[in-house]
C-alpha cells in the first residue's frame, strides 16, 4: 500500500509541478524585449535624444517620474521551447496513464462479468445434474413401489402404496417442470451491463 501511495505521490507531481513552470517560462518568453532606450510610460523610442530634455515628446511624462527603460537583451528561444516541453509532455503523459486506467478498468469489468456469467452457467449445470440424479432415484423408488404393489394383496398397504406412487409422480413431475425452466436464458449476460 506503500508504495502505491508513493506512485501516485510521484505520478502526481511529475505531472503537475512542470505544468505551472512551463507556463511561467512561455510568459516570460513572450514579455516584450526593447532594443533601445524608451519611455517608462509609453515605451517611445528615445534612440537619439540628449540629457537636454527632460520629457517624453510622445506622452510628455518627466523622466525622472516615469523612466527610462534601458537596452534589453532578447530572451533565449529556449525559455518558450522548454515553457511548451514542460507543458506539453506531462499532459501527454497524464493522457497516456489516464487512458491506460480507463482501459484497465473496463478489461476488469469484462473479465468480473464473464466470471459472473460462467458461475452462473456451472450453477445452472449443476442443478440439472442433480434434478436428473434425483429423477433417476425417483425412478427407481417408483419402479420399486410399483412391483410391491402388484405383489401385494393387502389393501390397506395398496393404498398406502398408491399415495407413495402418486407423491412421487408429483415429485418427478415437479422436478422435470423445474429442470425444463433452468435455461441460459434465466441468467441475464452481466457483460451487456
Amino acid at each position: 500500500m506503500a508504495i502505491a501511495s508513493l506512485l501516485i505521490l510521484f505520478v502526481l507531481v511529475g505531472i503537475l509541478v512542470p505544468i505551472p513552470i512551463g507556463i511561467v517560462l512561455i510568459l516570460k518568453s513572450r514579455n516584450p524585449t526593447f532594443h533601445f532606450p524608451s519611455c517608462g510610460r509609453c515605451g517611445y523610442d528615445l534612440t537619439g535624444f540628449t540629457q537636454a530634455s527632460d520629457a517624453c515628446p510622445e506622452c510628455g511624462g518627466k523622466y525622472l517620474e516615469v523612466g527610462i527603460k534601458p537596452v534589453q537583451p532578447d530572451r533565449p528561444r529556449s525559455f518558450r521551447i522548454w515553457g511548451i516541453v514542460l507543458l506539453v509532455v506531462p499532459l501527454l503523459i497524464g493522457g497516456v496513464l489516464m487512458g491506460g486506467l480507463l482501459t484497465a478498468r473496463t478489461f476488469s469489468q469484462r473479465a468480473n462479468a464473464q466470471a459472473v456469467q460462467a458461475r452462473q452457467q456451472a450453477a445452472m449445470m449443476i442443478q440439472q445434474r442433480v434434478n436428473t440424479l434425483h429423477r433417476v432415484e425417483l425412478g427407481v423408488e417408483l419402479d420399486a413401489l410399483a412391483g410391491e404393489l402388484e405383489s401385494t394383496q393387502d389393501e390397506q398397504r395398496i393404498r398406502d402404496l398408491e399415495e407413495a406412487i402418486a407423491s412421487l409422480q408429483r415429485e418427478l413431475a415437479g422436478l422435470e417442470n423445474e429442470t425444463n425452466t433452468l435455461s441460459e436464458s434465466d441468467f441475464v449476460d452481466q457483460s451487456d451491463r
